[in-house]
């Protein structure tokens, strides 16, 4: 003997079930998307850091006071030579989200290249200098 509420009942349960797993799927996709988006945003940001200290490294190659100067725009503070850029990496003449700064040891013909977000360290990277006379 079939009962038609017992049917019904066991139908809705089924398909209750189904929702409550497909939302826990949902729930957790959601989560994988914007760790991604997190981690892409990072990686790009990583990526323009390391992009931004190798030109400055290339620009440390013969007369570095004039590269540095006319080419990033960059301020000069005795040996260490700053540039600000704005949250989308354009140059700036304010205080920017994003800063490099270059601090050239002449002595030792050395220069250390740091890319910062906010105060906070991006990259790092140690270069020697290359004189006009290529020594």
């Amino acid at each position: 003997m079939n009962e038609p509420g017992r049917k019904s009942s066991l139908i809705m349960i089924e398909l209750m079930s189904a929702i409550l797993i497909f939302s826990i799927c949902c729930a957790i996709c959601v989560g994988l998307f914007v760790e991604a988006d997190r981690e892409s945003k990072e990686s790009a940001r990583l990526t323009k850091a390391v992009f931004l200290a190798q030109n400055a490294a290339e620009l440390l190659n013969g007369d570095y006071e004039e590269n540095l100067i006319s080419v990033l725009g960059a301020r000069a503070a005795g040996d260490i030579y700053t540039v600000q850029y704005d949250a989308d990496w354009q140059p700036t003449s304010d205080i920017g989200q994003y800063a490099l700064v270059v601090s050239v040891d002449a002595q030792k013909g050395t220069a250390e290249i740091l890319v910062t977000d906010t105060g906070t360290e991006v990259y790092r990277m140690s270069t020697g200098l290359i004189g006009l006379n290529g020594g």
